[in-house]
């Protein structure tokens, strides 16, 4: 409306509405204040309330728990209270059924043994696990229980009032226990009738339990208390807070409430009063009040428009001034008489215009560096228009597009700098871009009359700056960056396929150990593909083991070690038995986008320790028994005595020839010989434990070392190798050959530090066996025999 797009009308209502505001203020102060001393008085009032109602629980409980404590006290019983004597100590205690609903007698583990009035099927219920009969066990003191729902159907909420019975000696002999129902008359009767205000009520709180004992609202009575967001200040009295304070309860509803405890039982007694009862009377007064301001505000505003027309009338004179500025009729300053804010403003606007000359003459000059600049610029600029036409462009971008002169592109879309064959892609991202006002970077060619197209990279840029709707384009030349790019990725191909045909596996891992190649062979190596693989840690593909004791070996180590020399490791996938491998580690120390990569060359290495593992069997072995020979046999019993527990048990060493082998050999031949040094070889590995040691010496000579063996046990196997080896025949040429075994046997001493000493003593003994009449064991007690 035009009446309010006045300046005068405008100004007479922000005086009214400022005077409003002070009334409501004022009225608002007051308010608070008379609303804060309500409070108090009724902070006061409600804590008076609850004192009193906690005082008058107090004493009623404090007289019923003096009453159960002497009642117990003056039981007499010499020992724990069994069923036969409860009748009659129950009849002592009647007395306690004026101020309890009923009497129960208790033994000593808690079994109900009598009560009264009498209940069916009470009798010989159990309360050993409540705690009100394991407190009063353990203290010997009078209980008070939680509140508790009454077993059985009847909707019943009680409470126990426990004292112990003691024998003659002070020892626990029982438990008194009377109940009350909370809702009795006699106990919450006057909180029924107990009124708070109008409106408020009394409540009944358990603190160890946190049950609503008593509410007005029966739905609430021995449930659990809401939550703390529900009653913050409920739970802060059940913590120990005592006082008053305005919350909000448990249905949602603002209150003023006081708590306190009972020193009696862990009960918490509150008065509560709703809000709107309490601030009723101030309220009804600010109500008043706020309407005898609004019709004195009412009255003054025609009186406060007709003095701002008055005042502001020099505005007027001032505005006719500025349109003659404008319209250049007349010169600066400005001249205006009256009030002295209209004459600071004169001034101001006559600054302002002084200003805006000289900032339009500093427009031209940056205008003309701007395209200085831009001329000078390496990079091609063009400004282009909201719709797509070009504004502007330097010479760099004349050059990108083949020479010519600015005039020719002006006004002309600016999309004919684009290849035919790249233009609809462009033409489609660059509009999106226009039209949200957001940057945009891509790759496109230039077309060029006669001259081959540039490669070049188009940024284009919304200008904010001048409010417009313009943008700004940049072209970069990258036709020798994308053919340098070209080039390495050629490079990149050949080292790749050098990789992938090289026998070895190679692996390539950057600076965190992630898989970034894989060749063919590591594939088949690793259990897995270049495409699974990429991205995943080495150490989740592969595990490095030491092939002597099976401990794997960390990357770390691989590093500072595999620099240095080949590796023999064995190498374990994911999936897939262990492989052994020679491992040759290089790392990328070059500073680059590669700096600190990692290359695993895994060599295939399980024919060459094939062949170790085979040469090191024949340097120990026997070729034609598989036993050992006299070397192996030499270094295992060198390696028993160099133990150090070796004296802890006993360990045998048993010498022994073949008897009348050389016939064999002579008749039937040096093959016959040989096969039967060989059945002579199974018989003493099939007798022998494999944790013994066994050797063919040389020719018919034979050695055996038996680990853990006192001289009785070797002496028994020595003997069944004995018979074993009379029981083998040689047939040829229709002739059979037997032969014997000339044992020695000998228990490895103490004194025994070299393997001479002990393969000496037990020669001894198998010469003295063939001189003995051959075929038998002959042994010594004694090791320094």
């Amino acid at each position: 409306m035009p009446l309010f797009n006045s300046l005068k009308t405008r100004i007479a209502l922000f005086g009214v509405f400022v005077g409003l505001l002070l009334i409501v203020a004022v009225g608002l102060f007051f308010y608070e204040e008379g609303r804060a001393r309500i409070r108090e008085v009724q902070f006061r009032h409600l804590a008076d309330i609850a004192d009193r109602v906690a005082a008058d629980l107090d004493d009623r409980v404090r007289t019923r728990r003096q009453l159960v404590a002497a009642a117990a006290a003056g039981l007499e019983t010499t020992g724990p209270v069994s069923a036969q004597q409860a009748p009659g100590l129950l009849a002592q205690l009647r007395l306690l059924k004026g101020a309890f609903n009923s009497v129960v007698l208790y033994g000593p583990d808690g079994v109900i043994l009598a009560d009264y009035p009498h209940l069916p099927g009470r009798a010989g219920l159990s309360v050993a696990d409540r705690p009100y009969f394991l407190q009063t066990r353990a203290t010997l003191k009078p209980q008070i229980s939680p509140p508790l729902r009454a077993r059985g159907n009847l909707n019943r909420s009680i409470v126990v009032f426990t004292a112990p019975v003691r024998d003659t000696a002070g020892r626990f002999a029982g438990m008194v226990g009377a109940t009350l129902e909370l809702h009795s008359p006699e106990f919450f009767d006057d909180l029924r009738r107990l009124r708070v205000g109008q409106s408020g009520y009394i409540t009944l709180t358990s603190i160890g339990s946190e049950l609503t004992i008593y509410h007005p609202n029966p739905r609430l009575v021995m449930k659990p208390v809401p939550g703390p967001q529900a009653s913050p200040a409920l739970h802060r009295a059940l913590n120990g807070w005592r006082g008053a304070t305005e919350t909000v309860n448990s249905s949602g509803r603002q209150v003023l409430v006081a708590f306190r405890p009972l020193d009696s039982v862990d009960w918490l007694v509150g008065a509560v009063l709703p809000v709107e009862e309490a601030y009723a009377p101030i309220r009804a007064l600010l109500r008043d009040y706020l309407l005898l301001a609004a019709l004195a505000v009412l009255a003054v505003l025609p009186l406060m428009w007709w003095r701002m027309r008055r005042m502001l009338r020099p505005l007027d004179v001032l505005r006719a001034q500025v349109r003659a500025v404008k319209l250049r009729t007349a010169r600066l300053p400005l001249q205006i008489e009256g009030y002295e804010e209209l004459t600071a403003m004169a001034g101001e606007l006559s600054q302002v215009f002084e200003e805006r000359e000289a900032f339009e003459a500093r427009l031209a000059e940056r205008e003309a560096f701007f395209r200085t600049l831009n001329d000078a610029s390496p990079l091609g600029v063009l400004v282009i228009e909201p719709d797509g036409t070009v504004a502007y462009l330097n010479q760099a971008a004349l050059q990108l597009a083949g020479g010519g002169q600015p005039a020719q592109w002006r006004g002309q879309p600016w999309i004919r700098l684009v290849h035919p064959e790249d233009r609809a892609g462009v033409e489609d991202l660059a509009r999106t871009a226009q039209e949200g006002r957001h940057s945009l970077t891509l790759y496109c060619r230039i077309a060029r009359t006669e001259l081959p197209a540039l490669q070049v990279e188009l940024r284009l840029h919304p200008l904010a700056e001048d409010g417009s709707a313009r943008s700004l384009l940049v072209l970069t030349d990258i036709t020798e960056r994308e053919a340098t790019k070209r080039a390495l990725l050629a490079e990149r191909e050949r080292a790749m396929a050098i990789l992938g045909s090289i026998a070895d596996a190679v692996v390539l891992t950057n600076h965190l150990d992630e898989v970034h190649y894989l060749n063919a062979p590591a594939e088949h190596l690793l259990g897995t593909v270049q495409a699974e693989a990429f991205g995943q840690p080495l150490a989740r593909l592969a595990r490095f083991l030491q092939p002597e004791t099976g401990l794997e070996v960390s990357l770390r180590r691989l590093e500072l070690q595999g620099r240095l020399h080949h590796l023999e490791l064995d190498l374990l996938p994911a999936a897939g038995p262990a492989a052994p491998v020679e491992l040759t580690l290089s790392v990328v120390a070059m500073p680059g986008a590669t700096e600190g990569y990692r290359v695993y060359v895994l060599h295939d290495d399980a024919e060459r320790r094939q062949r170790e593992r085979l040469h090191r069997w024949e340097a120990c072995h026997d070729a034609l028994t598989g036993l050992y020979n006299r070397r192996g046999f030499h270094d295992a019993l060198a390696s028993l005595l160099d133990r150090p527990d070796r004296g802890a048990r006993p360990h045998a060493l048993a010498m022994f020839d073949l008897d009348h082998f050389k016939t064999v050999n002579d008749n039937a031949g040096h093959l016959s010989g040989d096969r039967l040094l060989q059945a002579v070889a199974l018989v003493v590995q099939q007798r022998i434990r494999t944790s013994d040691a066994a050797a063919r010496l040389g020719g018919d000579e034979f050695a055996v070392l038996l680990y853990n063996c006192d001289l009785g046990h070797a002496t028994a196997v020595m003997e069944d190798i004995r018979r074993q080896i009379g029981a083998l025949e040689v047939a040829c040429n229709g002739n059979r050959y037997q032969v014997s075994a000339s044992i020695g046997l000998t228990l490895l001493g103490t004194d025994d530090a070299l393997p001479e000493q002990a393969i000496a003593r037990a020669d001894e003994l198998c010469y003295r066996a063939k001189h003995a009449g051959r075929n038998r064991v002959e042994t010594a007690h004694e090791t320094g025999a």
